[in-house]
């Protein structure tokens, strides 16, 4: 499987600078998206998945990297 470049929900971002804490962010809105589908059962696309697992990494990889060097949250 080829991985798409522009797959990252933040190329997509109409923010004008990063604001995570934005609903129009869509890190967020792909997190509430996968959220929103996972709770009622539905089937998840691959590429809600595959931007799921960016949008995660963005906004709490730093938490786990922290974790991982024995800091504190």
């Amino acid at each position: 499987m080829t991985a798409r470049a522009d797959i990252h929900p933040c190329f997509t971002c109409p923010l004008p600078d990063c604001d995570d804490n934005s609903d129009l962010c869509p890190l967020r809105q792909t997190i509430r998206e996968y959220a929103r589908l996972s709770y009622h059962g539905a089937e998840v696309p691959d590429e809600l998945r595959r931007r799921y697992s960016i949008s995660h990494f963005e906004l709490n990889g730093w938490r786990q990297k922290s974790r991982a060097m024995g800091g504190e949250e």
